[in-house]
């Protein structure tokens, strides 16, 4: 069985209001429910993990699509 996975699209959307949106989307999932971020904010390459590691939750993916955008998947720990 797959676990849940929440879209959060925070494109366009520059520090802090990045993490801020991706703080909210992960209150909102029950642990071990997922988030996917999309974003292009580069800066995130470095945030995100960061939230992760700082807070119990886990990054399972991150990577950088054929149009520049980045998405990452977290699941709430």
């Amino acid at each position: 069985m797959s676990a849940d996975v929440r879209h959060l699209d925070v494109t366009g959307l520059v520090p802090p209001d990045t993490l801020i949106e991706v703080r909210r989307g992960l209150d909102e999932l029950s642990p071990g429910e997922v988030l996917e971020v999309k974003t292009t904010d580069r800066d995130a390459v470095r945030n995100l993990p960061a939230i992760c590691e700082s807070n119990g939750h886990t990054l399972l993916m991150a990577r950088e699509e054929e149009d520049g955008t980045l998405t990452f998947q977290l699941s709430k720990g």
